[in-house]
């Protein structure tokens, strides 16, 4: 079910346009996982639509209704809305979980176009607990480091596996 007044510049997709739309896209593509019984996933939709403006011709800018194609939230480890994933050359760049600002997603996203995967990725992955986990096991030292430096709330925390501490 679309949300209203919903721009279109957003991609809705489903299970049978999905690797076409996403996968298979040139461009870098940020996948809105949501649902329609979600407050957040809705107050987003604005949202949304600006990055869908802003990055025209740059940035593919799509939505995922999770009821509607539960295997693919399951495929992507989707466990809450919203959760955005960004996809580049058909790889899983980034999970962002919970609703961002337009200014958080337009910093991750010029670093995308930037080629750079650096602070603001980075930033983004230790803000979940199941990606903090998946960042410390995939991250270098300095990553790690300079994440929780600029994070130091996060510098201790329980993740779905136990608590992950980090000192300097």
């Amino acid at each position: 079910m679309p949300i209203a007044d919903a721009n279109t510049d957003v991609v809705e997709l489903d299970e049978a346009n999905f690797d076409r739309e996403v996968l298979g896209a040139e461009q870098p593509v940020l996948v809105d996982f949501w649902a329609t019984w979600c407050g957040p996933c809705v107050a987003l939709a604005p949202t949304l639509d600006r990055l869908a403006s802003d990055f025209a011709g740059k940035v593919k800018i799509a939505k995922l209704d999770i009821d509607q194609a539960p295997k693919l939230a399951e495929r992507y480890g989707v466990r809450g809305v919203p959760n955005v994933l960004i996809f580049k050359g058909g790889e899983t760049v980034t999970n962002i979980a919970g609703a961002q600002t337009h200014a958080a997603y337009t910093k991750i996203l010029q670093e995308i176009l930037a080629g750079s995967n650096s602070d603001a990725l980075a930033d983004a992955r230790i803000q979940s607990p199941e990606e903090r986990l998946s960042f410390l096991l995939s991250a270098s030292v300095e990553e790690i480091r300079g994440a929780f430096n600029r994070h130091a709330g996060l510098a201790t925390g329980p993740v779905k596996y136990g608590p992950v501490f980090y000192t300097n």
